[in-house]
C-alpha cells in the first residue's frame, strides 16, 4: 500500500519508467520504445524514481522507538 502511495507521486513520465522496467521487467530498450524515448532517457528517468521512492518509503516508516537504558 505504501509503495503504490509512493509510485503515485512520482511524476507521470518517472512512473511510467519504473512501472515498465521495474514492475513489468521489460529490458530497458523496449521501455524506450514502448515509451519513444532514448535508452538513456530510461536510464535516468528509473534512477531518479528508484531514488524518490527510497526517499518517499523512508519518510512513511516511523522510526523504531528507543530503548531506555537499563
Amino acid at each position: 500500500m505504501e509503495l503504490d502511495r509512493a509510485t503515485g507521486q512520482l511524476a507521470e513520465e518517472t512512473r511510467k519508467v519504473v512501472l515498465l522496467v521495474g514492475l513489468e521487467g521489460l529490458p530497458y530498450e523496449e521501455a524506450a520504445t514502448v515509451l519513444g524515448i532514448p535508452v538513456g532517457t530510461v536510464r535516468s528517468r528509473l534512477s531518479r524514481g528508484r531514488n524518490m521512492l527510497r526517499v518517499l518509503l523512508d519518510e512513511a516508516v516511523p522510526p523504531e522507538p528507543m530503548m531506555a537504558a537499563a
